[in-house]
Order: C-alpha cells, then sequence, then structure tokens
C-alpha cells in the first residue's frame, strides 16, 4: 500500500485506536479493494446496491440527493479519510438514495463492514472496529439530523444564518465556508443567483460580514 494511502487510513475513524502495523490485515479481514476514478466519473448511481463502504486514500467525493422533483441537490463532501455508504451497507439497501461523484482525479478503498457486525473474527482489532463503527455511525446520523433541520427552514435568510451557525469559528468569530458560491447553492437547495443577491443584502444590512472565504455573523 502506498505511503500517502497509509497516511488517509490514519485519520479514518474507523481505524482510530488500532496499530498501523495492523493496517494491512485489517483492510484483508475487511475484504479491502482499492479503486481510481476520473474526475466527474460517477461512483454510485441513484439507485445502484450498496455492498461496501468507501473510505477516500486520494480526492474528493460529492454526495448528491433528489428531491420529490427531481432537482439533484448536494448532500454531502467526502475527503481524504474520511467515509460513506456504511449505513446503506449495514441494511442492504438495494436502491441508493443518493449518488456519489469524483470531483478530482479520487482513488477509494471499498471495505466490507459486515464482518465487523458478525463477528466473524476474535482477532483484538475487530472490537476495535465495531466500536468506532458505532460511532461513525452515531456522528453521520447527527449530522443528517442537522441537515433535515437545515433544509426545513422556510426562508433562505434563515437557511443561511443556520449553515453559518453550525460552521467552527475562530477567535474573532469568523467562520470559513467550506463551497464556492455555486456549491453552496447546492448544499443548501437554493438557487444560485438568489444566494448571491440574498448574502448581498445581508452584508448590506451588517448581519453578516464577509471576507473571502469567511462569514461572520454580526451580534
Amino acid at each position: 500500500m502506498k505511503q500517502e494511502h497509509i497516511n488517509a487510513l490514519r485519520t479514518c475513524q474507523l481505524l482510530k485506536d488500532i496499530n498501523e502495523k495492523d493496517f494491512d490485515v485489517s483492510v484483508t479481514f475487511l475484504n479491502g479493494i482499492i479503486k481510481t476514478y476520473r474526475k466527474g466519473q460517477t461512483i454510485i448511481h441513484f439507485g445502484d446496491s450498496i455492498h461496501a463502504v468507501g473510505i477516500v486514500l486520494e480526492g474528493q467525493v460529492e454526495g448528491s440527493f433528489l428531491n420529490e422533483t427531481f432537482n439533484e441537490y448536494s448532500l454531502a463532501r467526502f475527503t481524504t479519510g474520511e467515509m460513506f455508504g456504511e449505513a446503506l451497507c449495514l441494511i442492504e439497501e438495494q436502491n441508493s438514495p443518493v449518488e456519489l461523484k469524483a470531483l478530482v482525479s479520487t482513488t477509494i478503498l471499498f471495505v466490507d463492514i459486515k464482518p465487523i457486525v458478525l463477528r466473524q473474527t476474535k482477532n483484538t482489532f475487530a472490537f476495535t472496529l465495531s466500536k468506532n463503527l458505532i460511532s461513525i455511525l452515531a456522528k453521520k446520523n447527527h449530522y443528517l439530523n442537522l441537515k433535515v433541520r437545515l433544509l426545513s427552514q422556510k426562508s433562505l435568510r434563515d437557511r443561511i444564518l443556520m449553515y453559518i451557525s453550525l460552521l467552527p469559528q475562530d477567535k474573532q468569530g469568523f467562520r470559513k465556508i467550506p463551497f464556492n458560491i455555486t456549491s453552496l447553492s447546492s448544499y443548501l437547495g437554493v438557487n444560485r443567483s438568489a444566494l448571491s443577491r440574498e448574502l448581498g443584502r445581508m452584508e448590506n444590512e451588517e448581519i453578516i460580514i464577509r471576507s473571502k472565504d469567511y462569514i461572520k455573523i454580526n451580534d
């Protein structure tokens, strides 16, 4: 395995507290397979069956879903060391409600997490894998609950303010926006032009302060 791939696995929550010397045996235990995708290539299509969890070793992946009018909205982005598909894999979802695409040239390690759940080994790292998986699922559930709350906000301004408030802030109260305006509009499920106009109005009304990729809500 490449050194950069090992470095990515060091940051993966599934392998948290597992000794690096056990990475290879852990990946083998999980039937790991590495695949590479070109920029823009679809990794999982809407309706695909989900049989393995993806761990991003290099690159970036975007997950999106279709609303009731079949408009596509960004759900989440996954970068080096992050996982996707664990919940769908566990419930053996036969029709994926999300689509995943490579935003850049991307390498992914696909693993089968069922051996963790079925406890098919007495290896000491199996318990750690199981504990980490439970933690990951809990965090993803919390994230999705927040996303539902965000999209349920009636006004665009409320949606923007709630999104900003969920971002970590520095000592000056500024928060880094991890998206460009197009990606942010997709994530918030709104029109790009409407988002730009509303951000401009909020800035003029001194509700927010903007500085490049950073934004602050005025008290």
